[in-house]
């Protein structure tokens, strides 16, 4: 880079005139003698000699003064202003300037060798500033999205939607924060066996929650949650701590190999497991897979465990706004049941003895009907019955109290009680290993089963069949009532509600309802559910 000298500089001023003074000196001098010597000896050759002498002295004088302002210049001044315009220019904010070295002083050379040292200094200073600022703004916009992914998913603790795909919704936010590939929520019921599974994959996380729930990384998901139950999960459980596995092909994993196959089938070898707990009670499990080593940083596991927390609380809050709510239904059927035996079925027995006394008095008198007497007090024996079994309806059998056995001997002496049928009751396995949803939705359907034999079947007898082997539960209701034509119940309008409820229980749990019955014959209603599902799970 070429610099020119300016003359305005105080330092280059100086220099100039003093280039003068000390050119002009010896100038001086030298013509003083020669002319005193001539004015001497020869004073007629005094002019042209004067004149010849001057001219002599005056190149002198410009050859002294270039060749020290020369000298001189290049050895000091131009050093000296090329730093002061680097000194200018880093103010201006120009930090990548560097004066040029040139040959000189040492300690000209050491004085710009320090300023561009300093400027270096400086500019790696301004850009390490410009990229913390940089990571600082990164930092910022993440830890944003963060905060906002923790309000989202404690916003929806008021949602008023079903809690599996509430679950979900919980899901999709924190996996477009991780960007993980696949994160599933596994919840628990309160025997700690899986009651649903709620997958959220990277593939289908922006469709529909029916393509993710059918498509084949879903269906490998269950199989595989299903297969860790009894080990990975139930370690989890008892540890209540996360579990992370680095490398799930690796032998010292401690997977099984039905799990290690099906991972490798979805491509996952780095699983996160973490347990969902509030008051030392596990709710269910979240659990991160990636299919690459990958070290999860600690910023992220930081964020993990607050959204795991976040998760729990949503979980605990849904589920205590069931209860609440199940308990008001509970406390209203059972007000219903006790206000309904306390006036109508009180006044039905008195008009039933009311009756029975009017036609005991009108028996022996001549020329009286007594055939209304005797069907208003048939009506009134069969509004008793209906009344009895609406009081039945409404006490359902709560199976915290106990189990689905105990349900079932209720419901068999509700039945006796209600339309005096004889009941039998079969029971093969342990219903105390059952999920406590599959316990549940049975109950309720053997509960209606039984109800329409008391309305409809007049049987005589009746015969209840519980069986447990093999992943399958079968529940069996046979009567030998009067029939009916299932056919023909399923073309009308309306249908049956009885048996629509039915059906649907047991297709939301991934098993099926058979009717068998005909007009005049008996009649049985089976239910078949698989224990290990692959293709359905219920909603809890």
């Amino acid at each position: 880079m070429k610099h020119w000298i300016s003359f305005q500089e105080p330092l280059i001023q100086r220099l100039f005139f003093l280039f003068l003074v000390i050119g002009l000196i010896p100038t001086l001098l030298l013509a003083a003698a020669p002319t005193f010597y001539i004015m001497i000896h020869d004073p007629e050759a005094l002019g042209e000699s004067l004149l010849l002498m001057w001219v002599a002295q005056g190149i002198s004088f410009l050859i002294i003064v270039l060749i020290g302002a020369g000298v001189t210049l290049r050895r000091l001044a131009i050093p000296i202003q090329e730093l002061a315009n680097g000194a200018k220019a880093l103010a201006d904010g120009n930090l990548s300037y560097r004066v040029p070295q040139r040959g000189g002083d040492q300690e000209l050379i050491r004085l710009t060798q320090a300023f561009n040292t300093m400027a270096e200094a400086i500019e790696t200073m301004r850009n390490d500033i410009a990229q913390q600022h940089q990571a600082l703004q990164s930092s910022l916009i993440e830890r944003e999205r963060e905060f906002d992914a923790m309000v989202q998913v404690a916003s929806l603790a008021n949602s008023q939607t079903d809690l599996y795909y509430t679950a979900k919704s919980a899901l999709n936010i924190i996996q477009g924060v991780l960007e993980t590939d696949m994160i599933s929520l596994v919840l628990f019921d309160d025997a700690e066996q899986i009651a649903a599974i709620v997958p959220v994959c990277k593939e289908c996380s922006r469709e529909t929650s029916a393509r993710c729930e059918q498509c084949q990384r879903g269906q490998l998901l269950r199989r595989c949650f299903y297969l860790m139950q009894a080990t990975v999960f139930r370690l989890a459980i008892q540890r209540q701590e996360k579990i992370c596995i680095n490398d799930a092909y690796a032998e010292d994993a401690g997977l099984e190999a039905p799990v290690v196959e099906v991972l490798k089938a979805l491509g996952v070898r780095k699983l996160s497991i973490r347990p969902l707990q509030t008051h030392g009670h596990v709710l269910g499990m979240l659990v991160l897979m990636r299919p690459y080593l990958k070290e999860i940083p600690t910023r992220m596991s930081i964020l993990v465990q607050a959204l795991s927390e976040n998760i729990a609380v949503l979980l605990e809050n849904r589920q205590l706004q069931s209860k609440t709510r199940t308990l008001a239904i509970m406390e209203e059927r059972r007000r219903l049941a006790s206000e309904l035996h306390d006036s109508i079925t009180q006044s039905l027995f008195t008009l039933s003895l009311t009756a029975c006394g009017l036609r005991a008095t009108l028996a022996n008198k001549p020329g009286v009907d007594l055939q209304p007497l005797d069907m208003l007090i048939e009506q009134t024996k069969v509004l008793q019955t209906e009344m009895r079994t609406l009081i039945n309806e409404l006490r359902p059998v709560d199976l915290d109290a106990g189990n689905l056995d105990s349900a079932l001997r209720q419901h068999a002496q509700s039945l006796r009680r209600a339309a005096g049928t004889r009941v039998k009751l079969s029971i093969q396995g342990d219903t105390r290993y059952l999920p406590l949803v599959v316990q549940q939705n049975l109950n309720r359907i053997a509960q209606e089963a039984l109800s329409n034999i008391a309305r409809h079947a007049q049987a005589n007898e009746a015969e209840i069949t519980l069986e447990i082997r093999d992943q399958m539960v079968t529940l069996t209701i046979h009567d030998d009532g009067v029939g009916f034509d299932p056919l023909a119940v399923a073309r009308q309008p309306m249908g049956s509600l009885g048996l629509t409820s039915m059906r649907e229980r047991a297709e939301m749990l991934g098993g099926v309802l058979l009717v068998r019955s005909q007009p005049g014959g008996a009649t049985s209603i089976t239910v078949r559910i698989p224990l290990v599902s692959q293709t359905a799970e219920a909603h809890v």
